[in-house]
């Protein structure tokens, strides 16, 4: 995995191997990295094929590094023979790895799981999954198969999950969602709570009755300037100026910020009149 690397090109894909080194010597400049339970989420399509081809592979993850870029390490691409490791944002990673009859998927955010946006999860997963649906189309169809009567997804089952020893721990989508917790085989309780963040309801404005609430790893962290901006464009003013005066600011320093963004407004608000009027002129 270490010493191999793919290149595509107009549906030309050059493998090259690293002859110097034997095949299971890691290399510094490609860090296998941490996927631990406590910052990772796991998600499994499980083919019916009793193998991967290789080049459906390569075609899967050329495709999605169109959607999110290679991550680079010490100026070197994570790109590897049938495996990846692609940039989601500032400090979420996703990961890639093609094997038999698996393909798995790692998303990792580098502060805690409990952090990983569920807006963020979903798309992921449903990029992912008409990704997978279009490359197993393409290659049903380069070896002469009929698939137009056929419903490719049948052809693959989703897990989610966790991570337990470096590997995935997963059970099926139905079992996460009725159930708030599972037991692997190692006996290990894992929560489903994270795992169920790559079926999010993005449709979804307010917590179920069952929410636990925010996970402790999530409260002790300063909140970012992103969660600030969420927060506020769900508040009124008054909702705001409420919360601000509990948190301990006093009513005279917000009645300053107050005044000096309304006034900024009402600039806005000239500003434009006057831009109006001078078109119509």
């Amino acid at each position: 995995m270490t010493h191999q690397l793919f290149i595509q090109h107009g549906g030309t894909f050059v493998i090259m191997f690293d002859g110097r080194r034997d095949f299971h010597e890691p290399l510094e400049e490609y860090p296998t990295g941490d996927i631990s339970n406590e910052w990772t989420i796991s998600l499994v399509y499980r083919l019916q094929q009793s193998s991967i081809p290789s080049a459906l592979s390569f075609k899967l993850i050329g495709a999605i590094s169109g959607i999110w870029p290679i991550k680079e390490l010490n100026d070197c691409p994570l790109l590897y023979h049938c495996s990846a490791v692609l940039c989601v944002d500032g400090q979420t990673e996703l990961r890639i790895i093609v094997e038999d009859k698996r393909v798995i998927i790692y998303l990792t955010h580098e502060l805690s799981k409990h952090f990983i946006s569920p807006n963020i999860a979903a798309s992921i997963q449903e990029c992912l999954t008409l990704t997978l649906e279009a490359v197993l189309t393409f290659y049903l169809s380069s070896i002469g198969k009929s698939y137009r009567k056929m419903n490719v997804s049948n052809l693959f089952q989703i897990e989610i999950g966790e991570i337990c020893d470096r590997s995935p721990c997963v059970v099926s989508i139905s079992k996460a969602v009725n159930a708030s917790n599972w037991v692997c085989d190692k006996g290990i309780n894992h929560d489903t709570k994270c795992s169920r963040l790559w079926f999010f309801d993005k449709g979804q404005k307010e917590c179920q009755s069952n929410c636990t609430g925010l996970d402790k790893t999530v409260l002790t962290k300063s909140p970012t300037d992103k969660h600030l901006a969420r927060l506020a464009k769900q508040l009124s003013i008054n909702k705001c100026k409420e919360l601000v005066l509990y948190l301990g600011i006093e009513e005279t320093e917000w009645e300053e910020i107050e005044y000096v963004y309304l006034k900024a407004a009402f600039d806005y608000e000239i500003h434009g009149i006057e831009g109006t009027a001078f078109q119509i002129i």
